[in-house]
């Protein structure tokens, strides 16, 4: 919590507490001020200037305090907002940074108590006006009754000559960590240390005017309640966590802003409300291509549920590692988990699938996001754990079509996007229109020509850009902007390509705000920064530091240069995780950006790759094959660059191949290295064991690499048992490999030359017995797949009896070979 939140309330009732959850909108109690549109004085904690401030919205009448004698659930709640107009300068007289919502919490547990602050301004402090930050805990098993959160504080504050030591607190908010969690509106009595009383921020997102009044004195949001005892788990970039106010206009574009009215999915809509009843854990896939509004749907999905009365939390899964999302608590209220991008986030997902599975006593579900679903079925084939397999396998899978494309239905929706973005506008820092003499952003809305239809636009991502391109184009001369010129064939291209231009501008205005503009650093310098920045996305400081001295033109740049490009690109990519950078959305953009800077400079990758990590070898692999799909790239650079940087990408795109919508470029990158004779048996076999043990992706191609493989074998056998050994785990392994493509006849036949060579080998051998029992068993499935069952059978009784006498065996080798399989 910022202390510059912390105000101070001052009404004809008395003083009170609030914070200021907007720039200029602050939330208190709402028996501290009088009845809406009265007037009170606000001063921030630690400045010295009093403001005028109207309350514009209060959660109970002016009777309804003290309690309502007939109970609580008719008094209404505690709590009103008070909009102080102007108000955007921090104490120090400096344009503030501040989020363009608050981060609201709830307790979802039952047993354990929740680390809580209250920072606000009782009566007993000995200097007038001094505030106390009071650390306390919640127990979630009080308050039941009243529905409201009881905070047992650490400390009392001195008592007065009269009246409660905590007068002047109430308005104060409630933080568990991040996230608002609620506000004081009084004192229990009897308690030492003392015990305050608060309002939920459930209850204030439930109040009627609430979020309506929020919405109208910041930038539309979608409002959902994080769970308190999930915080570090959550996703403070692109679910409901973010709060970070836009920098730039392309943030403006954001799903978790819901800037544009949310609309046109009714069915899908419909779909995930229907599978979130039914009884048990639950998982859903929605997928479609960029751009199709998977986000969205979930995220206003997430928010009806949240809202709903059947007391869902949501939570929105950030990055972390598999086992720690396994080992996450489980709930006591129902648990909606999401997943979003999770074609790149496989075992994290799998990881939450795997949670939900084990949590039994109330319900949990996991909704993912993809572009694609044939990774699931490729992950579902190699789990393990059969609840779980068996979980996967009943996934609700939900393809997103593109939105109606008549005519009317697309004008009436650029439109509506384009007034969504003029009512943000006018409040970004940087973008207000203050010349009396030039049009306002809405007149400028109202006044765009119609957009000229076409199938592109059924994309909701494509028509609001082509919106917001208008809508700053139209800036250029006051006069209405025509619709966004399209080339032939393409919409798409063009309308990226004009914000992209749009953002470009933008950040060179604020590198020459950080002293690296020109004449000191190239244009080129910089954007090949943002390149180095986007593909690479460093981890921390040190990643960080390093990805700009690989950047080429700023290879001769001074360590303080250096760290003004870092300050620079922290400006223009905001991050809210803790990352010294942010990522550049939305993805489409991304691909765009990097892809073209790529084509036109394709020596830069050269120079990020050398030393990457594989999650940013992954990461690069996926924006430049997605990029090449798209024809910004030519797919001939990814093969080119996976030859030169081999050990760095090779391994990676094979778990990428299994993920992107379309894997071709990546596979003509792997197939020219499995072919090339320079690449060595031990390379080649490395390639074999990172294979997954199934992939619709990848089987082509893990077919011709074990036909590789078998081929340089034959090539290197002699008469040693060593080496014919090698040749018949190879041969094995591609018998499997054409059974897994249906090519049984074929694979029976390769199986039994591997068969052939284990029989014809010394019998001392420790693997001898448990590969003859694998092949055995191997052919056994395959002469049942042919309908061959007495064949079948026959294999079958020979693979139990060979791998019983290995059972038996006191050989310590042998029985490790059993084991492995």
């Amino acid at each position: 919590m910022d202390s510059e939140r912390v105000v101070h309330v001052v009404a004809e009732r008395g003083r009170g507490s609030g914070c200021e959850i907007l720039p200029g909108l602050v939330l208190t109690a709402a028996h501290t001020v009088e009845e809406t549109d009265s007037w009170v004085r606000v001063r921030r904690q630690g400045a010295e200037s009093v403001h005028t401030g109207r309350v514009v919205w209060r959660g109970m009448s002016r009777d309804a305090y003290p309690r309502d004698s007939e109970g609580w659930n008719e008094r209404g709640v505690d709590a009103a907002l008070i909009h102080v107009a102007g108000w955007k300068e921090s104490p120090a007289g400096q344009r503030r940074s501040a989020p363009d919502r608050p981060r609201w919490g709830r307790i979802v547990g039952e047993r354990d108590r929740v680390e809580c602050r209250v920072w606000g301004f009782p009566y007993a402090e000995h200097r007038p006006g001094e505030s106390t930050q009071v650390l306390g805990t919640i127990n979630p098993g009080n308050g039941f009754v009243g529905g409201t959160y009881a905070v047992d504080c650490d400390t009392t504050p001195p008592s007065p000559a009269e009246g409660s030591p905590w007068r002047g607190v109430s308005g104060a908010a409630v933080f568990c960590g991040d996230l608002l969690t609620g506000v004081v509106f009084a004192e229990l009595p009897g308690h030492r240390p003392a015990r305050l009383e608060a309002e939920t921020a459930t209850a204030l997102l439930r109040a009627e005017g609430f979020l309506d009044t929020v919405n109208r004195y910041g930038p539309p949001g979608i409002h959902v309640l994080e769970p308190v005892e999930y915080a570090d788990f959550a996703d403070r970039d692109h679910g409901p966590g973010l709060v970070q106010a836009p920098s730039s206009v392309i943030e403006l574009l954001h799903p978790a802003r819901g800037i544009v009215p949310f609309g046109g999915r009714d069915e899908d809509l419909a779909l995930l409300r229907e599978w979130s009843r039914r009884p048990g854990p639950g998982a859903a896939l929605v997928h479609a291509p960029g751009g199709r509004g998977k986000t969205r749907l979930v995220l206003e999905f997430s928010r009806e549920l949240a809202s709903g009365e059947e007391d869902w939390a949501v939570l929105w899964l950030g990055s972390g590692s598999p086992g720690d999302i396994r080992r996450m608590p489980s709930p006591t209220v129902p648990l909606l988990v999401v997943v979003d991008g999770a074609d790149s986030r496989v075992e994290e997902a799998a990881a939450a699938v795997e949670f939900a599975a084990r949590n039994r006593g109330v319900p949990v579900k996991v909704v993912m996001t993809a572009r694609s679903d044939g990774w699931w079925t490729s992950r579902r084939e190699s789990e393990a754990s059969l609840p779980v397999a068996a979980l996967m396998s009943r996934t609700l899978k939900i393809p997103l079509p593109g939105l109606e494309t008549d005519a009317e239905t697309q004008r009436r929706s650029f439109r509506e996007a384009a007034l969504a973005f003029s009512s943000v506008l006018e409040h970004m820092p940087g973008w207000e229109r203050t010349d009396e003499e030039s049009p306002s952003w809405r007149d400028l809305a109202e006044g765009l020509a119609p957009i000229e239809p076409g199938g592109h636009l059924s994309s909701p991502l494509t028509l609001h850009m082509a919106a917001l391109v208008s809508l700053l184009d139209a800036t250029g001369s006051g006069e209405p902007s025509p619709s966004p010129v399209f080339g032939p064939g393409d919409g798409t291209a063009a309308v990226e390509e004009q914000l992209l231009a749009h953002e470009r501008s933008h950040w060179l205005r604020v590198a020459a705000a950080h002293g690296v503009g020109r004449p000191v650093l190239s244009n080129d310098a910089l954007f090949d920064a943002v390149v180095g920045a986007v593909v690479l996305y460093p981890q921390d400081r040190s990643q960080a530091g390093s990805l700009v001295r690989r950047v080429p033109r700023l290879s001769d740049q001074s360590e303080d240069r250096l760290g003004s490009v870092l300050s620079w690109l922290r400006a223009v990519l905001p991050s809210s995780d803790g990352r010294p950078v942010g990522d550049l959305q939305p993805d489409r953009l991304a691909e765009r950006f990097v892809g073209g800077r790529l084509e036109e400079y394709p020596e830069l990758a050269d120079s990020l790759l050398p030393g990457a990590a594989s999650d940013q070898a992954a990461r690069f692999l996926t924006l430049t094959t997605r990029a090449a799909v798209r024809g910004i790239l030519d797919k001939n650079r990814l093969t080119d660059w996976c030859a030169r940087h081999r050990h760095v990408l090779v391994l990676p795109a094979i778990d990428v191949a299994t993920r992107v919508e379309n894997p071709e470029p990546l596979l003509d990158a792997l197939t020219a290295i499995v072919d090339d004779p320079g690449t060595s048996l031990n390379d080649l076999e490395e390639l074999a064991g990172h294979l997954p043990r199934s992939s619709y992706n990848l089987a082509p191609w893990a077919l011709r690499l074990h036909q590789r493989i078998v081929q340089v074998h034959r090539e290197q056998a002699d008469d040693s048992p060593e080496r014919r050994a090698r040749l018949a785990v190879a041969l094995r392994e591609l018998a499997k490999r054409l059974g897994y493509m249906g090519r049984r006849e074929e694979a029976l036949r390769t199986n039994q030359e591997a068969v052939d060579l284990w029989r014809a080998m010394p019998e001392h051998l420790p693997e001898r017995r448990s590969e003859l029992g694998a092949c055995h068993n191997n052919a056994a499935m395959w002469h049942s797949a042919l309908g061959q069952r007495r064949e079948a059978l026959q294999a079958a009784r020979t693979a139990v009896g060979l791998m019983r006498e290995e059972a038996r065996s006191e050989d310590p080798a042998a029985l490790d070979h059993l084991s492995r399989g």
